[in-house]
């Protein structure tokens, strides 16, 4: 619930990310993950690779 309360994920971004605006649209589609309908975490997915491997 980070993001609700803060408006970030991680409270060291909050210095990159700028507050709302009243007149600024909430997408109606947004709602915090419930587990018991959303399932993205199964562990059958390999981890993204963020880097090359270093060349021989």
């Amino acid at each position: 619930m980070h993001y609700q309360r803060l408006g970030v994920a991680d409270e060291r971004l909050r210095t990159y990310v700028k507050p709302p605006t009243a007149d600024e649209p909430l997408d109606p589609g947004r709602r915090p993950i419930d587990l018991s309908l959303d399932s993205f975490e199964d562990g059958t997915t390999p981890p993204v690779r963020l880097r090359t491997p270093a060349p021989p």
